[in-house]
């Protein structure tokens, strides 16, 4: 599937939270709850929205636009702002060309790119983030993350509910589709940032002075790969645009936490795959797969003898092109007829039988040794093939038939079957002048 992505974010500056409240006059003019504490947004705030609402109507005129740690609130409505996000979202469409300009600004990044290239994907702004976060706020860091290229979010393992890597990825890849997003984020699942980087709770956003490794681990000696090194970070928000803000300002390091944040959810991937790999009795599974050898194993399957019957034919077939040597020169020309015979001896006696039948078992022990004696063959020149076998029984059985016979033996395969053209069992096969000779017999 070909992506497009769009380096935008969202902006979730003092001119979206401005708007949201100010076309709501019933959220102004109400009582406001954060968490346990209720108060009214003071007159001075109000105005300060309203301001910053025609500041949003005038962005064509491309006037600067504040962050919200920037604003000059009073300390109740700094508290509205996490708990009105949702709303800003509303007004996201026509902030998108001041966006994607900021961002190039701050990332000297081209504003598109082709086909996303995962193989080679690598990061430098890292969003750590969890299910255990409120369903809006993943949605709004999808959406403000659509399509930015050096930016990916970061997911520590299995969400609850699934048991596989794969259904994992279903699952976060379902918030992009539900949300019907045109472009996507970058979505990862690795549980080894979080570690190198100490992540214990989200939304939590590292900004790397360079970019992180194809792959957190080096697949030549299992060890993981040296992590970049971190510029400056920050909990509590969901999209990274207030750190490049203050990156730019020249702060460095952790700054702080600016909204709330939450417990990890997901499974680490790598310790649940270490527990359940503690919980396997290998000695076991190997056992078992040793067991089941029998149970999957092919072979070619022949029916009973009705009457003795014996069959003679001419090996012979015609080349169906020139056969050359390495330096090009014809040995033998297209139309050729050759007889293998002619050129080597088979100078082996098969003995093809179902070792599922007792009968059929006994009947080939009496009568392998006048076998041998008549086409003067000893035991080594003698290969005893199964086309039938107790795969239940397993290696017991081949270890009984082994021992019986004292001799190897073998599964019919097509190629013997088609070859010495096989039909019934129990049967001989063995050379008679320059022709194949295959004698099949009726057990009593």
């Amino acid at each position: 599937m070909k992506i497009r992505l769009l380096a935008s974010y969202i902006l979730f500056s003092s001119i979206t939270t401005g708007m949201a409240l100010a076309q709501n006059t019933d959220l102004l003019n109400s009582p406001v709850v954060v968490g346990d504490y209720q108060s009214r947004i003071k007159d001075s705030d109000l105005d300060l929205f309203r301001d910053l609402a025609q500041k949003q109507k005038d962005l064509g005129n491309k006037q600067k636009i504040k962050s919200p740690i920037d604003l000059e609130l009073s300390d109740d409505a700094k508290k509205v702002f996490n708990r009105y996000q949702n709303e800003t979202q509303a007004i996201n469409a026509n902030l998108q060309a001041h966006q994607k300009a900021k961002l190039k600004s701050l990332t000297g990044g081209e504003e598109t790119i082709g086909n996303a290239d995962m193989s080679k994907a690598s990061y430098t702004t890292l969003v750590f983030a969890s299910l255990s976060m409120p369903k809006s706020d993943i949605e709004d860091m999808y959406r403000s993350l659509a399509g930015a290229t050096d930016t990916t979010i970061v997911f520590r393992g299995l969400p609850k509910g699934t048991t596989t890597i794969n259904k994992a990825i279903m699952k976060f890849q379902q918030i992009a589709r539900d949300m019907k997003l045109k472009t996507t984020p970058n979505v990862v699942i690795n549980p080894v940032f979080f570690t190198q980087y100490n992540v214990t709770a989200v939304p939590t956003i590292i900004r790397l002075a360079e970019p992180t490794p194809n792959r957190s681990g080096d697949p030549a000696t299992g060890l993981v790969r040296p992590h970049p090194k971190e510029i400056a970070s920050v909990q509590g928000l969901i999209s990274p645009l207030w750190l490049y803000d203050r990156i730019k300002e020249g702060r460095r390091g952790y700054l702080g936490r600016q909204g709330a944040v939450y417990a990890i959810e997901e499974l680490d991937i790598i310790e649940e795959l270490q527990r359940r790999a503690q919980k396997i009795d290998w000695e076991q599974k190997k056992q078992e797969a040793y067991s089941r050898i029998w149970k999957n194993v092919p072979f070619e399957e022949l029916s009973p003898t009705a009457v003795y019957e014996r069959r003679v034919f001419d090996p012979t077939f015609e080349l169906k092109q020139d056969i050359k040597d390495t330096q090009g020169n014809i040995l033998a020309q297209q139309g050729t007829r050759v007889n293998p015979l002619t050129v080597r001896n088979f100078d082996r006696l098969l003995v093809v039988f179902d070792a599922s039948n007792p009968r059929e078992v006994s009947y080939v022990e009496r009568h392998l040794p006048q076998w041998k004696q008549t086409h003067n063959l000893n035991t080594e020149r003698t290969q005893l093939i199964m086309t039938g076998f107790d795969r239940e029984k397993g290696w017991d059985e081949h270890t009984r038939l082994t021992q019986r016979f004292n001799t190897r033996l073998y599964l019919l395969q097509s190629d013997i079957k088609n070859t010495f053209r096989l039909r019934h069992h129990p049967s001989i096969v063995y050379q008679q002048g320059t022709n194949f000779v295959v004698e099949e017999f009726k057990v009593d």
